[in-house]
């Protein structure tokens, strides 16, 4: 497919000849440079057409240069079985990019997609040595694109590319590694033959067309080629980096050799301008690269050195972008300082980021812990959850072997046709030796000295194809180092206890697999090829060719089965057409917040989805945001600039409480950022949890936290709302939360646990939603017990100087019954709607029955039945959330209490009952007391208030008798 019949480009003498035409030109037109000034009509009418012919000769010198160019890059078909390969080519791309369309998300997704479109609108850069080449293309395709849509639906059908790409230039690979099968396996193509060619032929496009869609859709792959991240590009600089390598292994020119290897530098540098992680496949490539071109290294050093050079710092370009932007326009959301060459090279080398040091800086025991941990999870996701249980690395491994052993010495194709037909005779004698166990003369392709010497290769083609051989050797090396060198540059060791942290490490296992399903394409090809050939021995024996084809058509159909396999099984858990948690959650953080405020978070679930929200959407941009994070680097002061217009810090950079720093004025605590500031802006508010341990600690007891929606406000502790004045608020926020017109996140709509498992980002968008919703019920549940107990004193008699509200004074016990009531169903609410609501809820609710129990001897049932049909009638949520938490609540579908004492009594004994019998139960402080409780409640109680049912049930059946 990719070399002539004579071992030449079919452009090359082409290509050579336009060489010496550019030279005379050029001698030419130094000659013609010397005219003079003053010249006759004639003359200067000859001269200009003269250019004229130049000009048409440089052009056509261009056309055919260009024309080589793309025949040596795309290798464009000379005969029948090229022109089918890159018909299956483009298939395979069509059918994953069509399956790729239809699950693609329309919207931002979780992580760092956010944040790279943000920086795509904005044209920024947060640090110089991650992703400046993701944000150019994403720049681009967002300006550019002529359809309308979103920034973020934009950038994701970039990562759909990329893929696809990747997925593309597997097939080109493992199409190579078939076409040297058959140089070593195949007899000389003669009539006899034609049906054999023909059919290894269709099982390599088969193996390759499965292999590609294998890699496709295996649900890590397909995970991030539907969402803007930068692992999808990264695959695609990788996978066509490894179809150079082997372009350039199959080459035998010095021109063809010289080009593939300044495409593969180009390359390596591309890839690493784009990810770091790159590096680790690019190491044995270009070792690889020098081994093959040491002859040429020792002739002229200096001249291949400097070509390749410069072609691997034309890759590195996106580095300057990423230089110029950071320079001359800072931004908030920067993660480096560079000022001087020595913080741009502490840069370049990942030194001022303690969360990105090799994880080496660990005690020994923990690194190695790690170590094993991370390998062993590797090894368990690409054997159940990548490999359709473990048949992909079965033949990866079988692929290798293949590789190594039988098809990498014919990667370089005979240079001449009479070798070729020798070669093949002798080798199929050796392929009938292994499959009919007949003897058979060893084949030219062993590499020992007297093999050499007397087959039909010669010294220096023997010597070449040797090298070719090591091809496979690079490629082992690149996967061991994706594999076992990350571990060692690994942000932090792997916690199999937090599920996010996982999934965070296998974005990188992508490098790894990229390999894996390039040689599982491999190995299907292999097998099935040798399979068929042994039924084609066996047909030609017997004089029939009808089981032959059947075996090669059954042998396709087992690779084609496979594919689909894979994608059947992951195409309803990768679609992402839906999913605008994200950006519902960016908006639903946002909307209830009064205008100028500020909005301090600390985590990129939060922060990368606000900045979209600002720099793409130009949503809420009156709303300050500050990151937690980035206050506590050396160099806040040069990013914190950017807002000293509206918010003050009162020293340079953020510090625990309690720091030397902060107390001499050099640096600043939490607590007196925000005694700075609190007056300044509309409001206050948090996101997420804060920085260090004890900031929540200092600032709770200096200010009030109060829970607002998805968010916490700061109050001074004098000008804290009142209870009346929160539940006003706190009724607004969850209101104006649930309306679909404003498009947010509605309690209804939060992602489904069947598809969005622990671990993902949205997973984690649910949890800490419902969290809040759990911080809103505990706050009114201690609000209600504090008014209850205020109750309880002034109904003692107790002293006015006791009771600090001005609107508790005159406590009543329909009040206390109504705060009671909007705790408990909020409660109720949050356990309808989470099924992994913790012991702490279940607790909670049981003390509010507990409560209400305790206080319904003195409320009146006519106001009883009035406050509880009231609490579902002012719920903030919708039809859907109600119709699941009424049927738990009184007189809700299915409830057989006619007494609302025996209803509390029933909901009391269920709550405490399920939170003590699980096994975290003995955590919750007073469990003991609690125990008694409940054995004390139902012993007593639910006699008593058995026999006044019956009682009222017997006196209700006799006022209806006649």
């Amino acid at each position: 497919m990719f070399e002539g019949s004579t071992g030449r480009h079919p452009v090359q003498p082409i290509f050579e000849a336009e060489q010496l035409s550019a030279a005379a030109a050029t001698t030419s037109r130094r000659r013609v440079s010397s005219s003079s000034r003053w010249l006759p009509p004639s003359q200067l009418q000859r001269r200009a057409e003269r250019r004229a012919a130049q000009a048409q000769e440089v052009t056509d010198r261009f056309k055919v240069l260009f024309a080589s160019v793309s025949a040596r890059a795309l290798s464009l078909p000379s005969h029948r079985h090229d022109l089918v390969t890159w018909v299956w080519l483009w298939v395979t791309c069509g059918l994953i990019m069509a399956s790729y369309w239809t699950t693609l998300g329309e919207v931002i997704a979780g992580g760092d997609s956010g944040k790279l479109v943000a920086e795509a609108c904005r044209l920024d850069t947060l640090r110089l040595t991650q992703y400046p080449l993701l944000t150019l293309l994403q720049r681009l395709v967002i300006l550019c694109l002529p359809v309308a849509g979103s920034p973020s639906w934009k950038a994701n059908i970039i990562s759909a590319i990329c893929t696809t790409m990747a997925a593309g230039c597997l097939f080109l690979c493992i199409v190579v590694f078939g076409q040297a099968r058959h140089r070593c396996y195949h007899p000389s193509m003669s009539s006899s033959n034609d049906s054999l060619a023909t059919a290894t032929n269709t099982t390599t496009l088969v193996a390759a067309a499965a292999g590609a869609g294998l890699f496709a859709w295996s649900p890590l792959v397909w995970r991030y080629a539907v969402s803007a991240e930068v692992f999808a590009l990264n695959n695609a600089l990788l996978a066509l980096m490894l179809y150079t390598t082997l372009r350039f292994a199959s080459s035998w020119t010095s021109q063809d050799r010289r080009f593939w290897a300044c495409t593969t530098t180009l390359l390596c540098g591309l890839a690493l301008a784009n990810q770091h992680t790159a590096i680790l496949v690019e190491v044995p490539v270009v070792f690889y690269l020098a081994w093959c071109l040491r002859r040429d290294l020792a002739r002229q050093p200096s001249g291949i050195i400097i070509e390749l050079g410069r072609w691997f710092i034309l890759g590195l370009f996106p580095l300057v972008y990423a230089l110029l932007s950071v320079l001359w326009r800072p931004q908030i959301g920067r993660l480096g300082n560079m000022i001087t060459w020595q913080e741009i090279w502490s840069q370049l080398r990942q030194g001022e980021f303690p969360d990105l040091q090799p994880a080496s800086d660990l005690d020994d025991v923990t690194y190695r812990e790690s170590a094993y941990c991370s390998q062993g999870a590797y090894a368990w996701d690409l054997i159940l959850r990548q490999g359709q249980w473990g048949l992909v690395p079965l033949l990866a491994l079988l692929g290798y072997v293949a590789a190594t052993v039988f098809t990498a010495p014919f990667l370089l194709p005979p240079r001449y046709r009479g070798e070729r037909a020798k070669v093949t005779r002798a080798t199929d004698g050796y392929i009938q030796q292994i499959l009919t166990n007949v003897p058979a003369p060893q084949p030219p392709c062993t590499h020992t000295k007297d093999a050499r010497s007397q087959g039909p290769y010669h010294k220096a083609e023997a010597k070449a194809r040797q090298e070719s051989h090591h091809v496979i050797w690079a490629l082992g090396g690149a996967w061991v180092l994706s594999l076992f060198a990350f571990d060692f540059f690994s942000s932090e060791p792997l916690n199999e206890s937090v599920e996010l942290s996982y999934n965070m490490m296998a974005r990188f296992w992508m490098q790894a697999n990229l390999l894996v399903f390039m040689l599982a394409g491999v190995g299907m090809d292999w097998l099935s090829c040798v399979v068929a050939r042994g039924q084609w021995q066996v047909g030609r024996q017997q004089d029939s060719r009808s089981s032959f084809n059947l075996t090669a058509s059954l042998a396709q159909a087992v690779c084609v089965v496979l594919a689909l396999w894979q994608f059947q099984q992951h195409f309803a858990m990768s679609g992402q057409y839906a999913n605008t948690y994200s950006e519902k959650y960016a908006r639903s953080l946002l909307a209830p917040l009064p205008p100028d405020s500020l909005l301090l978070v600390n985590h990129k679930l939060q922060w990368n989805s606000l900045r979209y929200m600002q720099s793409c959407k130009n949503y809420r941009l009156d709303v300050t945001i500050l990151k937690l994070s980035l206050m506590s680097l050396p160099w806040w002061p040069s990013l914190g600039s950017h807002h000293s217009g509206k918010v003050i810090f009162p020293g340079a950079h953020h510090v625990p409480e309690n720091h030397c720093l902060a107390r001499g004025g050099q640096a600043f605590a939490m607590h007196q950022f925000v005694d700075a500031n609190i007056d300044r802006v509309g409001g206050i508010f948090v996101a997420g949890n804060l920085t260090f341990s004890q900031t929540e600690e200092q600032l709770r007891s200096v200010f009030t936290m109060l829970p607002m929606g998805l968010n916490m406000q700061l109050f001074r502790r004098e000008d804290v709302w009142t209870m009346k004045e929160w539940l006003k608020r706190i009724f607004e926020t969850w209101h104006l939360l649930q309306q679909h017109s404003q498009n947010l996140l509605s309690l209804a709509e939060l992602p489904a646990l069947d598809k969005y498992q622990r671990g993902k980002w949205e997973y984690e968008i649910r949890r800490d939603y419902l969290d809040h919703l759990a911080e809103t019920a505990a706050h009114a549940l201690d609000e209600a017990i504090g008014h209850q107990n205020l109750y309880n004193r002034s109904a003692g008699g107790g002293n006015d100087d006791m009771i600090h509200s001005p609107t508790t004074t005159k406590m009543s016990s329909t009040l206390v019954l109504k705060h009671f009531l909007d705790a408990a169903w909020w409660l109720e609410v949050l356990v309808a709607h989470d099924p992994e609501h913790t012991t702490h809820t279940l607790n909670n609710l049981g003390l509010a029955y507990y409560h209400l129990l305790y206080l319904s001897p003195t409320v009146s049932l006519a106001t009883a039945e009035a406050q509880l049909r009231r609490v579902p009638r002012v719920s903030p949520f919708n039809d859907a959330s109600l119709a699941t938490t009424a049927s738990q609540w009184y007189r809700g579908p299915g409830r057989q209490e006619t007494d609302w004492r025996m209803w509390l009594l029933n909901r009391l004994e269920y709550t405490w009952g399920t939170c003590l019998t699980r096994p975290d139960a003995q955590q919750l402080p007073e469990v003991g007391k609690l125990q008694q409780q409940h054995k004390m409640i139902v012993a007593r109680m639910r006699p008593l208030l058995e026999k006044k049912e019956n009682l009222a049930s017997r006196k209700f059946r006799g006022a209806d008798d006649p």
